[in-house]
């Protein structure tokens, strides 16, 4: 619990920088949001495009991170990272001169520590089978955004995934997220029944949509 205190300190401090204090408060203790949970099948892919030179594609593992070798420029990005690692997650992420300019998580049956692998999972109605994992948390740095980043690393990701011998992957975006809803469908994603989510502070509810 203390972790996840840290994490939403970091996170309403940055939201403060960026959108003002008063906006700070009103995310961090209610958001409402349209869930879009989507599924992919791993053996159907895209064929993966070169990377831009110095950008590299590498696996967060608590084996190979380090925080003097991959710098998080948000904090309560670095601040995830052992939070996840304590819950069996790992992560994925484009690195450029040493910072991860984008990552993402996923968890399977495999490698989680919880008994409901992610809370998310129980959310959607999601019952992970072997072979299977569940995406989250992906997040690109503002000023990376609008290039194509989002794509390439959801890309490399799939990819790194069935390489690995996974066969589907779940995951899901906000429906507010228009450059999400294009990168999942240019990726081939199927969408499930949209969610209508209701956060205070740390307690969530959702609700199928009509």
């Amino acid at each position: 619990m203390l972790s996840m205190l840290r994490v939403k300190y970091f996170q309403f401090l940055e939201h403060w920088h960026q959108d003002g204090f008063l906006s700070a408060c009103c995310f961090t203790l209610y958001h409402q949001d349209e869930e879009v949970p989507v599924v992919k099948d791993l053996t159907v892919l895209p064929p993966m495009k070169d990377p831009e030179d110095g950008l590299v594609f590498i696996e967060v593992t608590p084996e190979s991170f380090s925080p003097q070798t991959i710098k998080y420029p948000l904090r309560s990005r670095q601040e995830r990272v052992e939070l996840y690692f304590q819950k069996g997650y790992r992560g994925l992420a484009m690195v450029r001169d040493g910072k991860a300019v984008g990552d993402l998580w996923y968890v399977c049956r495999e490698i989680a520590r919880t008994p409901e692998l992610h809370p998310d999972l129980l959310r959607f109605k999601i019952d992970l089978a072997d072979k299977e994992v569940y995406m989250f948390d992906m997040h690109v740095g503002a000023e990376q955004r609008g290039g194509g980043l989002a794509t390439f690393l959801l890309s490399s990701a799939l990819h790194h995934l069935n390489d690995r011998g996974y066969q589907k992957a779940f995951g899901y975006y906000s429906a507010k997220n228009i450059p999400a809803l294009w990168v999942h469908r240019l990726l081939g994603y199927q969408e499930l029944p949209h969610l209508i989510m209701r956060r205070f502070f740390l307690y969530r509810t959702a609700q199928i949509k009509d």
